[in-house]
């Protein structure tokens, strides 16, 4: 086949890469030192080839490359040290098996010669040695092989090795952490083979491996682990393709003794410095509690003292923050009073200062760095019982904030941080004095606990490891019967379910867990279920889900203090023992360390300014053989580089960078993003060989990052929602975000609005964009201003170049209350009220006669969520009241709206008159009702004359109306004379009469009040209002020079004597003459608002004045002076005036001055 697939770790999917130019079978693959893959020889078409391609990932593409010199398959091929690659024996194309070596220079791209082997050999193994060596194994000749030797590349010579016990071919072969090789498995004759073999280059000697493979395979691939295990994969055994992996640990796992620490402590705090260091402060000793402060360097093996607390205490917590600093928090002091008092230690300045004060002290709380940077303090006890309060330590401020509480106060519970930045508290002691089973998680972004899966088992004083699934075991503690608990167990996030996870060889209590840098959590002392203290060690593999027993420690104790150092090493050091307190120290190896001249050395680790990690050093490909089991493998001749975050244990590999080369001593990363930030172990591993840790501080990517904070100091995840509250219609609320940089590059975004509600927000500050740098920020303020009751939402988003959070969204919602007490609406079920209904007026009246003693009133709410009350009695919208009883009299029904917001009300009244037995009305001679309080208006009169109006007094009740009596009131009484009164008593259903005249005395406006008193109980006195217009020809009341009398003998032709009516005017205009003056009629009739004649009251002289306009179209007048015009009287008695126009004939129009 020519084909060519991709794995991808990451991902897990297969994908398909460029295919090769010739296809082909038994051929080797060697990646270079550049990153290419060279594909050499193999069979083709049934022969052997002597094609060799390289393939360039970059590219994904395929180059033809210098040929061999001898086709062949079933070969080897092997890196050298030079980046040289060296190609020995295999078959040729008449099958004949070579013993022919070749060279290929890679800068050449040219094969040259090289000494052939002594024995001709195909399907053997080649393993490059630490030393740069090539150690050539077993394979096939005539037979089986035994045969070994040994190939000098800088000498170019070959030498003959110790043979093998067992001749095979097909076998693999892998470099052991300890510089020696390991040949397992193959075949002998066409029969599998379990039998492996160790071969020493010190001593050149050959060894069993002490233990065979569980099942016989051959062409089996054999992989070295970054922990330095044996994995042997696949093969062919004696029933076929084989599925079974195996596992090989050659390296046992040992206790080396460290130099003891100045003086015994136990109860004090550990924590891994940035310089590789173990820092050890406070504690307890017998008598007495430590204010000092000690540190292992690991260089040198040795403790050193380094400056003292300010403040004695133990039970505290430190923790490494992320500028290098070290907080220390809690414990209790010297008085056994926990101190509220929090310490910093500088590293560089080997200084203590105070830093943030707790506010309440603890211990036996849990400290926990967040992903961004804060230390979470949780429960604990405090001089006033087990504690619920959880505080937040933010470095740059160095000040404590209270955040939200436990769901359950607890102490001695155990915290872990969760790959996605959430905290798991788990178990504890209660306020009942109880173990708990109870978990709950902490979200940073929202500063909220929230409760998840309970345990199988409550426990206290129990530890909980993250593993490398996300996973999270918890081992030990004490059971709710106050006994150490053997079983394990593991809570899935992603389920929020726990599962047993095996049982410990050894139930205990105040140990120690540590996850190491395979991944396994090794547990370590404590205490049994006899209280006694431990020495035994036990080990989890996720992997199997499987504990295992491993070397103890050599003292046993509890509240020791217990570090990961680098090589996946742990210092343990102080504590409590059989005979008491401890300074004695010892360091855990788990079997990955190689000897020290062949381990790789970091010197230096460091991200570049494009995220990319670059580690340099020496010893990074002195292993390439790793992965070689079978010909066809390909060297793993690069290195692979781990981070362990020191927070949490959680561990991520980083990915080489496939366009740049690597060396002996630089290894260069692709861009490292999605990880969290922090201090971190890096461990690089050569062929499975652990170098010495180094820490490195993973900081931000060198891209935008968008954080979000509602309100300012809480983050705000995307797709969160805020509430603004209830708002009343009409009214506003805000809620202001703040927009930060958290990255190291230009945040550049967009914000806006949308949804169906989004015209009921709006965003009143405008944002900056671009943030520039790392901690710039602005803020963004939007509105709530609800235009209608009810909820609301709408949705923020911000669009920004942020590669890990392109699209932000917030979600905001608000509920509305208005704020509106009106009524749409109102009826009664008899009669009709004035006025008529308008919400603004809140007054009526009704009258209603004796026979309707009750009434119902149906209100409607112009606010459908208001409510109503009518005389005290809810009441639905629309819908009518109860029966309301109606008094003799008046009866004062109320209508009281509240408003939605409960708190704005308005009242509505309706009067209700009803008439007693006797009901009385008043009518005009046109039989129209007059109503109480109406008027009877007399109209105009010429001064002098006078004008008389019959009225009708109707008794509408059964019984007789009597008092009849009429009485005038105002000051122009005595223009209104009653001339005959009503008779009474009137009987019901009756009639009687009375009248009235009006004498026009005076000009003007006349008014009077007749008062009509009765037995009429809801109209006594029964009002009318009287008016009446005096015209005289001395006055004239619109003072447009016309006077009263005038302007009413005028109204016959039309106008109103009144109102100045020009529109009439324009209609004579209109109508003017052919000669375009007005005819006699018209001028006798024309007002515009001035009289025709003027009477000079003085002298009783009447003057005309007349002006002329003149048009040449009808349509546009203008006027013109006259002169000298001749004015006579006609025949006919008519003045007559002539005039010179003094221009062409022209149309005119006549108006009056």
């Amino acid at each position: 086949m020519s084909s060519c697939e991709i794995f991808d770790p990451k991902t897990r999917v297969w994908s398909t890469a460029a295919a090769m130019g010739q296809a082909r079978s038994g051929h080797t693959a060697t990646m270079l030192s550049d990153g290419r893959v060279m594909v050499a020889g193999g069979l083709g078409n049934g022969t052997a080839l002597a094609s060799v391609e390289i393939y360039n990932p970059a590219a994904n593409q395929w180059t033809a490359a210098d040929d061999l010199g001898t086709a062949r398959q079933g070969h080897t091929a092997s890196l050298l040290q030079d980046g040289r690659v060296l190609v020995l024996g295999g078959q040729g194309t008449g099958g004949q098996t070579l013993a022919v070596a070749e060279i290929y220079d890679v800068t050449a791209n040219q094969w040259d010669g090289a000494l052939s082997m002594a024995t001709a050999r195909h399907h053997h193994t080649a393993t490059r040695l630490v030393d740069g060596r090539v150690l050539v194994a077993a394979g096939q000749g005539s037979g089986p092989l035994t045969s070994v030797e040994i190939f000098q590349p800088t000498s170019g010579l070959w030498s003959t090795a110790d043979a093998l016990s067992t001749a095979r071919s097909h076998a693999g072969a892998i470099l052991l952490v300890d510089g020696r090789v390991l040949v397992l498995g193959g075949q002998n004759a066409g029969t599998p083979l379990a039998a492996s073999e160790i071969f020493d280059p010190e001593t050149g000697d050959w060894s069993s491996a002490g233990e065979d493979l569980t099942q016989a395979r051959h062409s089996a691939a054999a992989l070295a682990s970054p922990q330095g295990d044996v994995w042997v994969v696949g093969g062919q055994g004696t029933s076929g393709k084989v599925a079974a992996v195996e596992r090989w640990r050659h390296l046992a796992p040992k206790w080396q003794p460290a130099t003891s620490m100045p003086a015994v402590r136990y109860l004090s705090s550990s924590v891994l410095l940035t310089d590789g260091n173990v820092l050890i402060s406070g504690g307890s000793r017998p008598g007495g509690t430590y204010s000092s402060v000690v540190v292992y360097q690991t260089g040198s093996g040795q403790w050193a003292a380094t400056g003292s607390l300010l403040t004695a205490r133990y039970l505290h917590s430190s923790t490494l923050l992320h500028d290098g600093r070290v907080l220390v928090a809690g414990g209790l002091g010297s008085n056994n009073i926990p101190p509220v008092s929090c310490e910093i230690f500088d590293p560089v300045a080997g200084t203590w200062s105070a830093s943030g004060n707790l506010g309440t002290g603890s211990y036996y709380h849990t400290a926990t760095l967040l992903w961004d940077g804060r230390l979470l303090l949780a429960g604990g006890t405090s001089t006033g019982g087990i504690l619920s309060r959880a505080a937040l330590f933010d470095p740059l401020l160095g000040t404590w904030q209270i955040t939200g509480s436990l769901m359950l106060a607890r102490s001695n519970a155990s915290a872990s941080l969760l790959k996605d930045g959430r905290v798991m508290v788990s178990g504890g002691i209660s306020p009942l004095g109880l173990a708990s089973a109870s978990v709950e998680i902490y979200d940073p972004v929202t500063g909220a606990w929230s409760s998840t899966g309970s345990m199988v088992h409550a426990r206290s004083f129990h530890t909980s490891n993250l593993l490398p699934d996300g996973r999270v075991l918890v081992t030990g503690g004490n059971n709710d019967e106050s006994q150490p608990e053997e079983e394990a167990e593991i809570y899935d996030p992603g389920t929020g379910r726990w599962s047993v996870a095996g049982s410990i060889a050894m139930a205990r209590y105040l140990h120690e867990s540590v996850s190491l840098p395979s991944g396994e959590i090794i547990i370590l002392g404590g205490l049994d279920v006899n209280a006694n203290s431990i020495s035994a060690a036990e080990i989890f593999d996720p992997h199997t889900s499987k504990w295992t027993v491993t070397t103890p420690m050599p003292d046993s104790r509890y509240y020791m203090n217990v570090v990961l150092l680098g090589a996946g090493k742990v210092l343990v050091a102080g504590g409590i023992g059989t005979e008491g307190a401890l300074d004695s120290a010892a360091i855990y190896d788990p079997g990955q360390s190689a000897k020290l001249q062949s381990r790789p050395l970091v010197n230096l680790a460091v991200f570049d300014s494009g995220d990319r990690l670059v580690v340099n050093g020496s010893g990074f490909t002195d292993r390439p053989e790793a992965g070689s089991g079978t010909t066809q493998n390909s060297a793993v001749n690069h290195p692979m580089v781990q981070l362990k975050y020191l927070t949490n244990g959680y561990s991520v590999f980083v990915e080489a960078d496939s366009t740049s080369a690597f060396s002996d001593s630089l290894f260069s990363s692709a861009q490292v993003r999605n990880v969290p930030v922090g201090h971190a172990l890096l461990t690089l591993y050569s062929a499975g060989v652990p170098s010495s840790g180094k820490i490195v501080y993973v900081p931000e990517p060198a891209v935008a990052k968008l954080r979000v904070q509602q309100p300012a100091g809480a983050d705000f995840a995307s797709g969160g929602q805020t509430n603004f509250g209830l708002v009343l219609v009409g009214q506003e609320s805000s809620r202001t975000f703040v927009i930060t940089n958290a990255g190291r590059s230009d945040l550049i975004f967009t914000s806006g609005l949308e949804g169906g509600d989004a015209s009921m927000f709006s965003i009143t500050s405008s944002p900056t964009s671009p943030l520039s740098g790392p901690g710039s920020s602005t803020e963004l303020t939007i509105r709530y201003r609800p235009t209608g009751p009810g909820p609301r939402a709408a949705t923020l988003r911000i669009s920004s170049n942020d590669p890990d959070r392109p699209d932000f969204t917030a979600l905001l919602r608000g509920t509305s209350f208005s704020s509106d007490a009106n009524l749409s609406g109102l009826e009664v079920s008899y009669g009709s009220f004035t006025p008529v209904f308008s919400p603004a007026v809140t007054a009526y009246s009704l009258e209603v006669p004796n026979g309707i003693s009750t009434l119902k009133v149906t209100p409607s709410l112009a606010q459908a969520a208001a409510t109503l009350k009518v005389n005290g009695v809810v009441v639905s919208s629309g819908q009518a009241s109860p029966n309301i009883p109606l008094n003799v009299g008046v009866t004062s029904i109320q209508i009281v709206v509240t408003a939605e917001d409960g708190v704005a009300q308005k009242t509505y009244g309706l009067s209700v008159g009803r008439s007693g037995p006797v009901e009385m009305v008043v009518e005009e001679a046109s039989g129209s009702t007059l109503v109480d309080g109406g008027t009877s208006d007399f109209g105009p009169l010429l001064t002098g004359s006078a004008l008389t109006k019959i009225y009708t007094v109707r008794n509408l009740g059964s019984d007789h109306l009597t008092g009849l009596q009429i009485l005038k009131e105002g000051s122009q009484a005595t223009d209104f004379e009653v001339l005959s009164l009503p008779v009474a008593p009137l009987a019901g259903g009756g009639t009687t009469t009375f009248s009235v005249r009006f004498t026009a005395s005076s000009g003007g406006a006349k008014t009077a009040f007749l008062r009509i008193s009765s037995n009429d109980v809801l109209r006594n006195p029964y009002d009318i209002r009287v008016t009446g217009h005096s015209l005289a020809f001395n006055v004239d009341g619109d003072s447009d020079g016309l006077s009263d009398a005038a302007e009413f003998q005028m109204a016959s032709l039309g106008f109103d004597w009144q109102v100045a009516q020009a529109s009439r005017v324009q209609t004579y205009f209109s109508t003017a003459s052919g000669a375009g003056l007005y005819n006699s009629a018209q001028i006798e009739t024309l007002h515009v608002g001035k009289p025709l004649l003027r009477r000079d009251p003085q002298t009783g002289h009447f003057t005309l004045t007349v002006g002329l306009r003149r048009s040449t179209n009808l349509t546009s007048f203008t006027s013109f002076p006259l002169t000298a015009p001749q004015v006579t009287i006609n025949a006919q008695g008519k003045l007559e005036f002539r005039f010179n126009p003094a221009g062409p004939v022209e149309f005119f129009k006549v108006d009056a001055e």
